[in-house]
């Protein structure tokens, strides 16, 4: 066996004991930071060895067309190679991640990665947080390290963040939907809308947090026809249920969000919702789970859906239908909550889209637009958003909980 044979074995075997290894890596720790900081480093290794191993062979093969094949399979591997090393560069600047059990950990590019991180799947709403879970999440900027936030989530039994427990105390629950924002995404649990909303209705209100990252209304909907709040709804003798939207959820429940594979669906017909299962793709989750720690594939996923966001607001056909269905979709959940719980239901509405407002109240629901308690949203957002990072700070929270806090006690007023 000369020198030549004995690299190409070398590096093949290199490679196949590195993909081996990122395979087994759960069991080899159960830190997650340690996890996603491993992944992010491993996939800028393999491309290279199995680089070097197709020029290798290549090299071996001199003789068309095997050379030209291994040729090209190593020029796109080199591509790769050096797609990943460009984003992934910025991390080795990066201060260290806190390596503890229970943290997990976002940069810029890898958005999408907390929903690998930090969820499971789920049979009624594709995909959902882990319940009784307590950790830290923590984002800097990448390349130098900067925190964007470094924060506690805490989630109860049932995978809700939570909020302000009241017992028996409470004889009012206060249903709340909604995606990141409601969730509260960057922020410590007390920080929260739906926990601040809690405090500001004192003991006789149950505040429950349904809101997890990147939601759409037809996880809501799915979720209130599931018959899952039925339980806590029977324990109440009023019920209130709120939903934020922001102009993304037109997107999602459009079916056209990059990060989900399955789960439920609504299409708007003639004027009605039909429901839809979104069947799941085994070439998607194939690719989620072999590539979702590559910086290359979690970049390209971004692009995706940004170029889907494009696309939706320079088609203004495009744009219309998405935001009847998503509309649709809010009316038939507000439809749904009072035909089974006789509740209440409002929808707040994040400043800058008040264009759905036509739409919610042709079908008679209560709208709350924020931008009346951020006036100044479109001049002075940094007032009420994190920096860096685009969702609600704690000061945000409170304008959004403060002002579903005054429609819940003016409604209370109008009960007899």
């Amino acid at each position: 066996m000369n020198a030549r044979t004995l690299f190409i074995a070398a590096s093949g075997l290199a490679a196949a004991f590195c993909a081996v290894l990122m395979g087994a890596r759960h069991l080899l720790t159960s830190s997650k930071a340690v996890l996603s900081a491993a992944g992010s480093y491993f996939w800028l290794v393999e491309f290279v060895l199995l680089t070097v191993f197709l020029f290798a062979l290549a090299a071996r093969f001199k003789r068309p067309p095997a050379v030209y094949v291994w040729l090209t399979a190593g020029a796109l591997l080199l591509a790769a190679s050096l797609g990943e090393a460009w984003f992934v560069y910025p991390r080795f600047k990066s201060e260290p991640y806190n390596t503890s059990r229970n943290s997990i950990h976002l940069k810029d590019t890898e958005n999408v990665r907390i929903y690998g991180e930090n969820r499971h799947d789920d049979p009624v709403l594709g995909y959902g947080p882990e319940p009784k879970i307590t950790r830290t999440a923590s984002r800097r900027v990448s390349g130098s390290g900067e925190v964007i936030y470094d924060v506690l989530y805490t989630t109860d039994e049932q995978g809700r963040r939570v909020t302000p427990r009241r017992g028996d105390k409470a004889d009012t629950v206060v249903f709340i939907f909604g995606c990141s924002f409601t969730f509260g995404e960057g922020l410590n649990d007390g920080d929260s809308y739906p926990w601040k909303l809690g405090e500001l209705l004192g003991e006789k209100y149950q505040v429950f947090n349904y809101g997890y990252h990147g939601y759409g209304s037809h996880q809501m909907l799915a979720l209130i026809q599931s018959g899952r709040l039925d339980a806590v709804a029977a324990r109440c003798k009023k019920i209130y249920a709120l939903y934020l939207t922001i102009p993304d959820h037109e997107l999602r429940s459009g079916g056209l969000s990059s990060w989900e594979n399955g789960g439920p669906g609504y299409v708007l017909e003639n004027g009605a919702l039909r429901k839809i299962t979104r069947r799941e793709s085994m070439r998607k989750r194939f690719l989620e789970d072999v590539f979702y720690q590559s910086a290359l594939y979690n970049a390209l996923q971004k692009a995706s859906y940004a170029a889907a966001i494009r696309r939706e607001q320079g088609d203004s056909q495009l744009r219309a239908k998405l935001m009847d269905t998503h509309a649709a979709i809010i009316a038939e959940s507000a439809r749904e909550m009072r035909e089974r719980y006789g509740s209440d239901f409002a929808v707040l509405v994040w400043p800058g889209y008040e264009e759905i407002g036509p739409r919610l109240r042709a079908a008679h629901l209560a709208e709350l637009p924020l931008s009346r308690v951020m006036p100044d949203f479109a001049k002075n957002f940094p007032l009420y958003l994190i920096k860096g990072d685009g969702h609600p700070n704690a000061n945000g929270a409170a304008l959004v909980a403060e002002e579903a806090a005054a429609y819940i006690r003016q409604a209370d007023r109008n009960i007899p």
